[in-house]
């Protein structure tokens, strides 16, 4: 069950319908739902989802980065770019 967050969910929903691509930042201190919250506006779109991981270097976040994106698109070459 996902409770609250109406406002921000209002604010998401209607980034995603406007036609112009756009990098969304959500950030804010530990454990108050950031994913949760994303991962409730994904239910019922098509949408690509990444996170960062905590204490990893560039390339690292990187390469995290690039598995995602092939999982999510099911292109598995994608996994074997390198830097």
């Amino acid at each position: 069950m996902f409770v609250g967050r109406e406002y921000e969910l209002t604010i998401l929903n209607k980034k995603f319908s406007e036609k112009t691509s756009q990098l969304i930042v959500v950030y804010g201190r530990r454990r108050i739902g950031k994913s949760a919250l994303l991962m409730h506006l994904a239910q019922d779109k098509s949408l690509l989802y990444f996170e960062g991981i905590e204490n990893q270097g560039t390339t690292s976040q990187i390469e995290s980065l690039l598995q995602d994106f092939a999982t999510q698109t099911a292109q598995k070459l994608i996994s074997k770019l390198r830097l």
